[in-house]
């Protein structure tokens, strides 16, 4: 389904960011946020091939954000000592 609608109006700004915002919408994360964002960094990573542009875009914003997000976690955790 994501696909088709990516396919017909994925060149929509509007409709690109709104896939993009969701992808996480209503997310919990438990345990080793950290190693959770390396994992949709590595997830994303797959799609940088795909046929379709929006969904290699999507991979690349993907991609930086799991990256930001896992090294601000891991910093964090640092600073609290967590284990």
């Amino acid at each position: 389904m994501t696909e088709h609608v990516l396919r017909k109006f994925g060149e929509d700004k509007r409709v690109f960011s709104e896939f993009v915002a969701g992808v996480h919408n209503l997310q919990t994360y438990v345990g080793d946020i950290a190693d959770q964002h390396k994992r949709e960094a590595e997830l994303g990573k797959k799609f940088l091939n795909h046929p379709l542009r929006p969904i290699r875009e999507w991979a690349q914003i993907e991609i930086l954000d799991s990256e930001v997000q896992a090294n601000f976690w891991k910093e964090w955790e640092e600073e609290q000592n967590i284990e």
